[in-house]
């Protein structure tokens, strides 16, 4: 056993197919999750499948914050297949992850393939009683009152309005 040294250290258990997606070759890429076009979400071989959440074989870190701004792109992309017009790619792999680091402090990391991608116009990597606020009393009310019912797509609009219109999005 080797012993490794480390001033944090976030561990996350491992990911996998659901089995109805393990038993589906013909559907799947070499992970045995759903092959799709990360930025369109559309299958990459069947037009007519769409994916979303942790069944998806794209590189995003699997979360509910990447869930809901999947389903910004599926909201635009499945009535603009429906309709026959083409598709946007507009899911940049944003995930978020609150990280709790003592009793009211938390790294709330937000980011995409490229790096951060921080809603509030503030240094997020540091540890902050806002984000263990946030985590505590507002995440909370996004996931069960808006979330679960589908009517949060991610703090996009948000980082716009508190970046002065100045967002990667």
């Amino acid at each position: 056993c080797n012993n490794l040294q480390f001033d944090f250290i976030h561990v996350a258990p491992p990911c996998s197919a659901p089995e109805v997606l393990r038993n589906s070759p013909e559907i799947t890429n070499a992970n045995n999750f759903l092959d799709i076009n990360q930025k369109s979400l559309q299958h990459a071989k069947f037009a007519n499948i769409f994916g979303i959440g942790d069944c998806l074989g794209s590189p995003n870190k699997k979360t509910a914050a990447a869930l809901y701004s999947q389903m910004r792109t599926l909201s635009k992309n499945i009535p603009r297949f429906l309709e026959k017009k083409p598709l946007l790619e507009t899911y940049n792999c944003y995930s978020s992850c609150p990280l709790i680091v003592s009793f009211r402090h938390v790294v709330l990391a937000e980011f995409t393939l490229e790096g951060p991608h921080e809603t509030l116009p503030i240094n997020q990597a540091k540890p902050r009683y806002i984000s263990f606020l946030l985590t505590r009393y507002i995440l909370p009310f996004i996931y069960w009152k808006l979330g679960v019912k589908g009517h949060w797509l991610g703090p996009a609009t948000i980082r716009k309005i508190l970046h002065f219109g100045v967002s990667k999005e």
